[in-house]
């Protein structure tokens, strides 16, 4: 029974030690994908953008590996490798996001913006509407907005101001329940579509609370339609 328990003693020293290696290979590779994000194939499942799309949570890996180094009992310099090298390379790359996070004092001449993808499946726009409000934005850009929840976020607003590719002309009766709140400049045709002839257009330039002066079409770029720009007055 002596030698046994001599053994197994012994064994156990060992056993932590052997943990130390895995640990490491782990802190290494975290490492790599931090800083080689880029070096990753992209074309089998997306894996690089989707290691990208998570790339700052790849920081709550060092505590785990700082724990499963302390279980293992690993020496100090596997520890300091565990925590500093991939702990410093996470601050390098996302430790500004941290410090002044809140912006800093708004002033005068400050332009609050708030961005929202509301859902066309959402059940509540007015309480999401509601919810947005309370930020106290100067200026709301909304996606995925139907044209039966735009009430519920345009009325409790003073201004508004859409712009979008709608894929209808001012005349569509489809885009009635929008036209029937908000107004566009009816100064030119403004055709946007198809770039080459342009006969329609479909790209607009809305708002309510503003005054539309003017909306015109730009030179074609590389798109199938043309740039549209508008002046609004206040």
């Amino acid at each position: 029974m002596d030698s046994r328990s001599a053994r197994l003693r012994a064994f156990a020293p060992r056993a932590r030690y052997r943990l130390a290696g895995p640990v490491v290979a782990a802190a290494a590779l975290l490492t790599f994908l931090l800083l080689g994000h880029r070096m990753l194939p992209n074309r089998a499942g997306h894996l690089g953008s989707l290691v990208e799309t998570f790339l700052p949570w790849l920081g709550a890996a060092v505590p785990v590996l700082l724990l499963c180094g302390l279980a293992g009992r690993s020496p100090r310099a596997v520890l300091l490798v565990l925590v500093l090298v991939p702990a410093t390379v996470w601050t390098a790359m996302f430790g500004g996001m941290l410090v002044g996070a809140g912006g800093g004092p708004a002033t005068a001449g400050d332009l609050k913006v708030l961005q929202h993808n509301v859902s066309d499946e959402n059940r509540d726009p007015a309480g999401t509407a509601r919810a947005l409000a309370r930020a106290g934005p100067d200026l709301i850009a909304l996606e995925e907005l139907t044209p039966a929840a735009l009430p519920a976020y345009a009325e409790p607003l003073r201004r508004v101001l859409l712009l979008g590719d709608l894929n209808s002309t001012l005349d569509d009766r489809g885009l009635r329940p929008v036209t029937s709140r908000l107004t566009a400049a009816r100064t030119g045709f403004g055709f946007t579509w198809p770039a080459a002839r342009p006969l329609a257009r479909i790209d607009q330039v809305l708002s309510r609370g503003l005054r539309p002066l003017s909306a015109t079409a730009l030179p074609a770029t590389g798109s199938d339609r043309l740039p549209l720009t508008a002046r609004l007055g206040w």
